[in-house]
């Protein structure tokens, strides 16, 4: 049997040590998760990478709470965290970008998977505010986003677990599944 992949969302550098204490396989590292999450320190990343060894930590790329509809200069600000994260050794970043239509905005997407290079890249919670969940899955899956932050497009997980399983099905989007 696998053993599943345990991901701790955190946002200090207390709750980093806490959740590799507890067996977390891998961190998503972000500041400020009461209003959603935006761009960690790099320097707690770095503190974080130096007291806990061999932990993967892939890193909330995201300038500001609010909507994913973001302007040149925020998407030249994104760039720059993912090239400095991908230099400090970060294993992936977690992005999203939407157009005003609520579709996946892949000008904006490809232009930040070209920055992550070889890093794993996950589809953030922008995921549950596009237009149609399926199309989005499919370009994710095209861009070559390794995984997808969702709540089946509902509040929380508990509300969208009905949208959304954990079975994999090899014949079907790369392993991934919409229920």
């Amino acid at each position: 049997m696998n053993k599943p992949l345990i991901e701790a969302c955190v946002d200090s550098y207390q709750s980093c040590v806490n959740a590799w204490k507890g067996g977390a396989d891998r961190l998503e590292l972000c500041a400020h998760l009461a209003i959603g999450g935006c761009t960690p320190s790099p320097f707690v990343f770095r503190q974080v990478m130096e007291d806990c060894d061999h932990i993967k930590a892939n890193i909330l790329i995201r300038p500001r709470f609010g909507d994913f509809l973001y302007t040149e200069k925020e998407m030249e600000l994104m760039c720059d965290e993912i090239r400095m994260f991908r230099l400090l050794g970060a294993n992936g970043v977690v992005i999203g970008a939407l157009t005003p239509d609520g579709d996946l905005d892949m000008e904006k997407m490809k232009r930040m998977m070209d920055c992550a290079g070889g890093m794993d890249v996950t589809l953030h919670r922008a995921f549950d505010m596009t237009r149609d969940p399926m199309e989005t899955l499919e370009k994710a899956i095209e861009l070559g986003c390794k995984t997808i932050l969702t709540s089946g497009q509902q509040s929380d997980v508990v509300a969208g677990k009905g949208r959304v399983c954990g079975c994999r099905r090899p014949d079907r989007h790369h392993g991934w599944l919409w229920c």
